[in-house]
């Protein structure tokens, strides 16, 4: 039998385990969000999964295998639907453009009298124009672009990855919560979560 430990030795071992817990979280800080995102995402899509498993009688791995990957075909095919609809309405919105900017073009070759000075408009909208240009902040560098582009799509595969694994590894995790604490607390622990599943559910839902 292990002897047991004074409560000095059991204040400094809780205290290095926070202390490493605490650096292992700001070092990994960055993966905070896209994984709360792929969990998010699984919550979402579980219960396909379960109505999958129930309907098709297939096995697990082939139930989350294929919700996921119709989900994804889903995601990728609506953009290539919706894109002619958005060309259609930017040329209609370029057309509309270009008639205000006759419109305006007409309006600034009118001169203005004021106090009897004569005002012309077009140079008061080309100063304008010059002051507006001058406060913009230059382009962006290409290289900036593209390691910005690099790291979305990198953060992007990490949620899809963290999605697929959390819809395999979702029953299990719900089981390792559920048993963590003693015995006589797990059926509280488990009508907690059951409750909270149906205030998310609901919630999604609206």
């Amino acid at each position: 039998m292990s002897p047991q430990w004074s409560s000095t030795t059991r204040i400094i071992v809780a205290s290095v385990c926070l202390i490493v817990l605490g650096l292992m979280l700001y070092f990994a800080r960055p993966l905070i969000g896209p994984i709360i995102v792929a969990a998010l995402l699984a919550y979402a899509l579980n219960p396909l999964v379960k109505l999958v498993k129930r309907r098709a009688r297939l096995p697990h791995k082939a139930a989350v295998s294929l919700v996921y990957f119709l989900t994804l075909a889903i995601l990728i095919a609506t953009p290539s639907t919706l894109i002619p609809v958005l060309i259609n309405q930017i040329r209609s919105v370029s057309g509309y453009l270009a008639g205000v900017e006759r419109q305006v073009e007409a309006l600034l070759a009118l001169q203005v009298d004021i106090l009897g000075e004569p005002i012309h408009l077009d140079r008061l909208w080309g100063d304008l124009i010059n002051v507006a240009t001058q406060s913009l902040t230059p382009a962006e560098d290409p290289l900036q672009v593209l390691e910005t582009t690099s790291i979305s799509l990198a953060w992007l595969l990490v949620i899809l990855v963290s999605t697929f694994y959390l819809l395999l590894s979702w029953e299990g995790l719900y089981r390792w919560l559920i048993s963590l604490p003693p015995p006589s607390q797990q059926p509280d622990l488990e009508r907690l979560l059951q409750e909270t599943n149906q205030i998310w559910k609901a919630y999604l839902r609206g």
